[in-house]
């Protein structure tokens, strides 16, 4: 996390709160979702391999 603050939400391990300087590790295939996140949220994301589609759930 570069800048500001995120909390995401991960299968079976609940929210988690990413502040700047965090680092996170997400494993293939696990469920995710964004909760919420500060106004000066700034994050670097880094993914690979780099073959996946993501889906916007409404």
């Amino acid at each position: 996390m570069l800048k500001g603050w995120a909390i995401f939400e991960y299968e079976g391990y609940g929210q988690v709160k990413l502040v700047q300087g965090s680092t996170v590790y997400q494993p293939p295939m696990i469920r995710h979702k964004e909760i919420d996140h500060s106004e000066d949220f700034e994050v670097l994301e880094i993914t690979m391999p780099a073959d996946f589609e993501t889906a916007a759930v409404e």
